[in-house]
């Protein structure tokens, strides 16, 4: 029990400090409220299982081939540079009839689709490097060498509830924040504030690339 609750805390400060997941959840909840954020929780968690399964097999070796994981990274590298081009673009020109709405002039929505949304999210949780580190964590601590996968519906349990409770706490962020951010300069500068960080994030994964071996 108590090398759980330790796993359990390690999982939540992790899951729910900021980063590509949380920020992009608070961005959809501010611009589409739960019909935005819903498919974007999808898409991590279920990502996030994906990582645990592959882990438990063992396969991660797969993921180390250069040119395949490589080519992850620039896909989801390519996604975050979308977001930020697109949350700073929208920045400009905003009025405060828009800025209270979350509506950006001009500006595409790349998750306007629930697929689209699912989908990117799932593969960024692939080249996500803090991802690798805590399933990898999370496994060693708590499934036995000889039976890995007699842990399995502890280990499915963790990884659903954490990151729930993490994105549901950001959406709440989100839509709190909206009151804040009714003014057109004030949502001005928190969108360009959020595009350099999708951006700076995208650079931080095309500098270290993945590697998981």
């Amino acid at each position: 029990m108590e090398v759980l609750m330790s796993t359990l805390g390690l999982m939540t400060v992790a899951v729910i400090s900021p980063g590509p997941n949380n920020l992009i959840i608070l961005r959809e909840s501010l611009a589409r409220g739960w019909r935005g954020a819903l498919p974007v929780s999808l898409g991590v968690v279920l990502g996030g299982l994906g990582l645990l399964m592959t882990v438990l097999l063992g396969t991660q070796t797969l993921l180390s081939d250069p040119r395949f994981s490589r080519g992850l990274t620039v896909v989801s590298s390519l996604v975050l540079v979308v977001l930020g081009v697109v949350a700073m673009r929208g920045s400009w020109g905003l009025d405060d009839s828009r800025a209270a709405t979350g509506a950006h002039r001009g500006s595409p929505r790349p998750f306007e689709r629930s697929s689209v949304a699912v989908g990117a999210m799932l593969l960024l949780q692939f080249v996500n490097p803090k991802g690798w580190i805590l399933v990898t964590a999370v496994v060693s601590s708590l499934v036995p060498t000889k039976d890995p996968f007699s842990a399995l519906p502890q280990l499915v349990a963790l990884f659903v509830v954490v990151p729930s409770f993490s994105l549901l706490s950001w959406y709440l962020c989100g839509r709190l924040a909206g009151r804040y951010l009714a003014r057109a300069s004030v949502r001005a500068g928190f969108d360009r504030i959020t595009g350099a960080l999708f951006i700076l994030s995208a650079l931080v994964l095309l500098s270290g690339g993945l590697d998981v071996r």
